[in-house]
């Protein structure tokens, strides 16, 4: 049993460096440019600077769509394990909660952060 592991170990090992290998010989076939050797950044220049470019709300909206978004994977199970036989306990928490989240959804929108033009 201990001679088969150190075999499978052994060739697991000579396996992962010829593919190392052969993956380090096939890369090295075409040749380097600038343009290769900078890191993708979604089509942008990372040498540039493009804060400017972009707008604070699509991160607000983001952060907005995440909190509303989750609503729903929270509750439906809560909902679900009681099997429509909930007690007043489990009515007052899941009450709350949309009480909760509507409160924000109301505090987003009085602070105008639901607006995409201002």
């Amino acid at each position: 049993m201990i001679l088969m592991l150190s075999w499978v170990t052994l060739m697991s090992l000579v396996l992962g460096g010829v593919l190392l290998g052969l993956g380090l010989v096939l890369s090295m076939s075409g040749e380097l440019n600038q343009d290769k050797l900078t890191p993708f950044e979604c089509g942008f220049n990372p040498n540039l600077n493009y804060r400017s470019m972009f707008s604070l709300q699509f991160f607000v909206v983001s952060l907005i769509f995440l909190i509303f978004d989750l609503e729903p994977v929270i509750l439906f199970p809560y909902l679900l394990s009681n099997k429509l036989m909930m007690s007043l306990e489990a009515y007052l928490g899941c009450s709350m909660f949309i009480l909760l989240l509507s409160g924000g959804l109301i505090y987003e929108w009085m602070s105008k952060n639901l607006e995409w033009c201002s």
